[in-house]
């Protein structure tokens, strides 16, 4: 468990869960005085609340980032138990301690990522990328050229580790051994 509290609620994210999270993550020495919290997305089709957090910060001292990404388990009873039944919470927490900084397809940075093995209680802050995306923001509109190199990184990245466990991480199984019938699978498409 990290030293720093697992936040249960947006409302958890306040300037001095900020500042902790922050500071222990080595990329805030100032604290933060204010936090502005914007969702993102859609609110059906996420398996999770994810929201934008704009910070402000106290003066002197090196500033952290200007704003942040937050994911939260889904406010949906119903659909967190789904998602919990196939460890996806759990896996997102553990990717972002395991992988994020040596995964060649750059993912955002990770402030704070945890996951509770008890109260199953999860949480992900993360650097807001939004400034790198493609201007237009609209994959149905990405042009083939971009589409292909995407799925080519992508497909690259998954080769890698295409039927390898990695030793002493038990939670990154693969997804379809979760499925107790893979071909049920085709019936939700």
């Amino acid at each position: 468990m990290p030293a720093v509290a697992i936040p249960t609620s947006l409302d958890d994210l306040t300037p001095a869960w900020l500042t902790a999270a922050l500071q222990a993550a080595g990329v805030a020495e100032r604290p933060v005085v204010a936090a502005t919290i914007e969702p993102l997305g859609a609110e059906s089709g996420f398996l999770c609340q994810t929201v934008r957090v704009r910070l402000t910060y106290a003066p002197g001292g090196r500033q952290g980032p200007a704003s942040v990404v937050a994911k939260l388990p889904s406010a949906d009873p119903s659909v967190r138990s789904v998602i919990h039944s196939f460890g996806f919470y759990e896996r997102e927490a553990k990717f972002y301690t395991a992988f994020s900084e040596t995964n060649p397809l750059r993912p955002p940075g990770s402030y704070f990522a945890a996951y509770d093995e008890t109260t199953k209680d999860t949480f992900v802050l993360l650097e807001d990328i939004s400034d790198n995306l493609l201007d237009n923001g609209d994959d149905l509109t990405l042009p083939p050229s971009l589409a292909l190199e995407f799925a080519q990184r992508l497909g690259a990245f998954h080769a890698q580790h295409w039927e390898r466990s990695p030793e002493g991480l038990p939670w990154l199984t693969p997804f379809i051994d979760q499925q107790p019938d893979p071909a049920g699978l085709a019936n939700r498409w």
